[in-house]
Order: structure tokens, then sequence, then C-alpha cells
């Protein structure tokens, strides 16, 4: 599946390569199904048309232990919307460097976007960069066909035989066709990283983050479990502790030396 995607979008023409993404899921559903894996269990229902109710897990309760974990999730939040916001502005426009107007705007919405979540009960909207490379990949860059599609998804989640039947969607099959438009976004990932020179300080920021961050995820579980939940939380997401450990480094390590003789120079 993931070879297909691939390489449709890279060689593929027309709508072949602006369909890649389907024709991957299609295929590989399909290949799923005929090699007799089991699908996933159909989720059950009692109307063909359910509207969303309003708190369905009952009224919001405040509780004070729950603001710490709050403010680490939405650090990781804002982290994937910028990152999320950043990786676009690149695929869309080759800019690499963001507005302030635009990230406000980026930031509301969002806002707006989980309030209604949390109020009809769904769970909330998690920007992620990966869409930057699927929008890079099938090299679609109009903002209507996205919009429909958003409403396409709203009005299908409201039909749940609908919802069941995409549901039994394979998860090995979705991950692979994830998998092809990573390609894309370490590339987007790099270009953002070499808008600047990079020195020996930022080559030993750049690897100290990578390193810890990606070998956090291959941590088991049971490694923090001993922990209080909210540094449970914090470890056990490879972005966020990068991102903490990357934002320390670059505060507390000033540039000195290369970089200092740079500045000198180019004031010169």
């Amino acid at each position: 599946v993931f070879v297909l995607v691939w390489v449709l979008s890279v060689w593929g023409k027309g709508w072949m390569k602006n369909y890649a993404v389907l024709i991957g899921i299609a295929a590989g559903w399909a290949g799923f199904a005929g090699l007799g894996y089991d699908a996933a269990a159909p989720v059950s229902f009692s109307s063909f048309v359910t509207l969303p109710s309003v708190f369905a897990w009952g009224t919001p309760v405040f509780d004070p232990n729950m603001i710490l974990t709050v403010l680490v999730i939405v650090l990781l939040l804002l982290s994937n919307l910028i990152a999320s916001v950043s990786a676009m502005e690149q695929v869309l426009s080759g800019k690499n460097r963001l507005e302030s107007g635009l990230l406000s705007r980026s930031g509301t919405v969002n806002g707006v976007a989980t309030l209604a979540s949390s109020l009809f009960s769904t769970v909330g909207m998690v920007p992620l960069t990966v869409s930057a490379g699927f929008v890079s990949m099938t090299g679609e860059k109009r903002r209507r066909p996205y919009l429909a599609a958003c409403l396409g998804v709203v009005a299908i989640s409201c039909i749940p035989p609908v919802i069941s039947f995409f549901a039994q969607l394979p998860g090995p099959v979705a991950y692979a066709v994830l998998l092809a438009s990573f390609g894309q976004m370490f590339g987007i990932g790099l270009k953002g990283v070499l808008k600047e020179a990079l020195d020996s300080r930022r080559f030993q920021i750049l690897g100290i983050t990578m390193s810890a961050g990606v070998g956090m995820m291959f941590l088991p579980s049971e490694v923090f479990q001993n922990f209080p939940p909210v540094i449970q939380s914090l470890m056990s997401n490879g972005l966020l502790v990068g991102m903490l450990i990357c934002l320390v480094l670059e505060q507390c390590w000033r540039p000195r030396g290369e970089e200092s003789f740079k500045k000198v120079s180019n004031h010169a």
C-alpha cells in the first residue's frame, strides 16, 4: 500500500496523482479482506440518523487537580498548531517565516473548534503536520475541496451506518497510507531547520532533541507508571519532550564563538 501510494504520488499523472491516497486505501482494504484478515467489528447503532447531544458525558466539573495536566496538554497543542501552520505555509507559499496574524487567527479558529467539540461531547480537533505532507503529495492546494470534505465528514458523522462502514477500515492500511506522506513532511521539517545556518551548537541541539524525543517513544509505558499522571503524560510524548529539551537548550546555551564572530563580521 505504501509503495502504491508513493509511486502514484511521485510519478502519477492527473487524477491518479490527486487520488493516490484514496486509491491506496481502496486497494489496501480490498487486499486486506482478500487475504482473509479479520476486519474491525462494525459499530452498533439504533437509528439511521443521530444528531449530537450537548454534554453527553455530563455537565462540566471544575477539578483543581487537572490544572497542571491541562497546561501540559495546551503546551502540546500549541506546539502542534505552530508546527502544522508553519509546515502548511511552506507548502502553500514557500515562506519559511510565519506572520503573527496568521498564528493568531489559526489559534482562534482552533480554540473555537475545541470549545464546540467539548460542547457536543466529541474528541477535539488536533492539527497535524502530516496534513502538509498530504497536501504536498497530492498537489491539491485549493481551499474549497478541503472545506467541502470537512462539511461532508460532518454530515456523514450524523449517519451511524456510514460511520460503522468506515470504522472497519483496517489500521495497518490507514498507517501505510499515512506513511507515504511522512516523506513530504520530513522534507518540510528539514527545510524549516535549514532556513538558518547550522553551526556546531545548532547541530548538537538538533541531535540531542531528536535523539531524546524519538527515544522516548520506544520506552515501554511501564517505565513511568509510578510517576504522577502529569509526568506520565509529559514523558510518554516524544514530541513534547523533544520540544521542551530544545527550548531549554536554546535558552540556556547562548550562541558564542562562531556565531558571535559571524555577527561581528556581518556588522563590520
